[in-house]
């Protein structure tokens, strides 16, 4: 009894009463309300290395004091790398992350709600299918669609391509019969995940693109006709609803009316361009997504929220039911029930934390109209930011599909090799950040505006800064 008093003793430091939770909590939210106040005169990339240091450290048996610990954070961590949450962060696919959505997170983990399985937390669960539904709604899928909030989209396809595989029944002998259809822009996740599905010897077929970068439809078919005539078996077909390279939309009727056709499986990894649905824009460009048998989102691309919000939603609900299904023993006090699907048998996740919480309470506090006019706002600043550029004399590729541009100076020569030193020098002074990728051995560089704190101001400091390097360049160049 002695031992056990002693050991609770310690053990109680875990439970700090209402004023060290107090202290904790002021510490914490003084030193995020510096951060975010200062976003706007912050740059968005550094390369300290100031992290090294982490990893001299070990921890105590002791606790160390809060102030010290942020301190640490905000030093070695926040000031390192990508800053994701600056406005100036143009590369990649960015989203941001409102602030409301971290009022979720802290909510969801105080209260440490289990949203796996029905039983557990009916309220969750219906919370978390209330958003699959506005998302299969938005897309244009029945009632009877299915989803699972995931915690990005390499999980969300990964989870389509099981339900496809499962659906479809394919054998592992059979497996090399089979062929799927990629475009050559199509995101590397979904050739990682045929390997984690089993899919490994599966034959891909990359199809061609157009001066656009979309899937061009005829040489799908063309090749689809070419695998029936050697005794192949077409399988799946991945379209991309904004690529990560280009933002390139395939044309998503033609191809989910061919799918349907051949009934080849049609998933559509709209990742990046989903959430534009919400726009006439977005409408009108992913036109046919609702043809596609299996979809995935990224809430924290387009809808700007936290990292760690993917979703996927299978048209025929049952097909992922019976992919993931699955009980034990120790079930056998959860109650069945038909109208509310469980998450756990829906995904490969049986432990699952309460995600939808982030999502949910920021589109109840702002409503859909901030979210849209952002995204319109995003289309409008991609345009305005191509014939910019292109006016200062950048070489350019088509304009934006939806808020990815590519373009590159022609100095005349040793065009790769200058571009590189161009997008170095940009990322070394770390005002902004953008990144590049090579089309058809062609060095370019990559701006994609989506966080929802780029606005026009921090495109026109975009300019200023590609501009100014571009000249220290040539000057350099002139000098040598």
């Amino acid at each position: 009894m002695k031992q056990l008093e002693k050991l609770a003793r310690i053990a109680k430091q875990l439970e700090p009463n209402t004023q060290q939770r107090l202290l904790i909590r002021d510490a914490v939210v003084q030193h995020t309300e510096k951060f975010l106040n200062s976003l706007y005169t912050r740059t968005a990339y550094a390369a300290l290395n100031k992290s090294e240091s982490l990893l001299n450290e070990n921890f105590d048996e002791e606790g160390e004091n809060v102030h010290s610990i942020i301190s640490k954070v905000s030093t070695q961590i926040e000031l390192d790398g990508i800053n994701a949450a600056s406005g100036f962060d143009m590369g990649y696919v960015p989203g941001g992350g409102v602030y409301s959505a971290s009022l979720g997170d802290y909510w969801a983990d105080i209260t440490n709600l289990y949203a796996g399985i029905f039983y557990a937390n009916p309220g969750a669960v219906r919370l978390e299918n209330k958003l699959i539904l506005w998302m299969a709604e938005l897309v244009g899928y029945p009632s009877t669609a299915c989803g699972n909030l995931t915690s990005g989209g390499s999980i969300a396809n990964l989870t389509a391509i099981i339900t496809a595989r499962e659906s479809r029944q394919l054998k592992a002998q059979d497996i090399a019969k089979y062929t799927i259809y990629l475009g050559e822009q199509t995101h590397h996740c979904v050739s990682k995940a045929l390997k984690m599905a089993g899919l490994g010897e599966m034959l891909i077929r990359y199809i061609g693109i157009d001066a656009e970068s979309k899937m061009m439809p005829l040489i799908l078919e063309k090749q689809i006709q070419i695998d029936e005539e050697m005794g192949f078996i077409p399988w799946m077909i991945v379209a991309s609803a904004g690529t990560t390279d280009t933002g390139a939309v395939d044309p998503l009727r033609m191809i989910g009316e061919l799918a349907q056709r051949k009934n080849i499986w049609y998933h559509i990894d709209a990742a990046y361009g989903g959430f534009f649905l919400l726009t006439q824009t977005g409408k009108k460009l992913l036109e046919g997504i609702e043809l596609s048998d299996s979809v995935v989102m990224d809430p924290h691309k387009s809808l700007f929220m936290p990292y760690g919000s993917g979703v996927v939603i299978i048209k025929n609900g049952n097909s992922m039911k019976e992919a993931f299904s699955d009980t034990a023993h120790y079930f056998q006090d959860f109650e069945p029930n038909e109208l509310d699907f469980s998450p756990a048998d829906l995904s490969i996740e049986l432990t699952k934390p309460f995600r939808g919480l982030r999502m949910w309470l920021p589109l109840k506090i702002h409503g859909l109209a901030p979210f849209r006019a952002a995204l319109d706002e995003k289309l409008i600043l991609a345009q305005y930011f191509y014939t910019q550029i292109k006016a200062k004399g950048f070489e350019t590729s088509n304009p934006p599909q939806l808020t990815i541009t590519t373009f590159r100076f022609k100095f005349g020569r040793d065009e790769n090799k200058l571009n590189k030193a161009l997008i170095k020098s940009i990322q070394e002074e770390g005002k902004i950040y953008l990144s590049s990728t090579t089309l058809k051995g062609i060095f370019v560089i990559r701006l994609c505006i989506l966080v929802f704190r780029t606005h026009k101001r921090e495109v026109d400091i975009a300019i200023e800064v590609i501009e100014k390097h571009k000249n220290r360049l040539i000057k350099t160049l002139i000098d040598a």
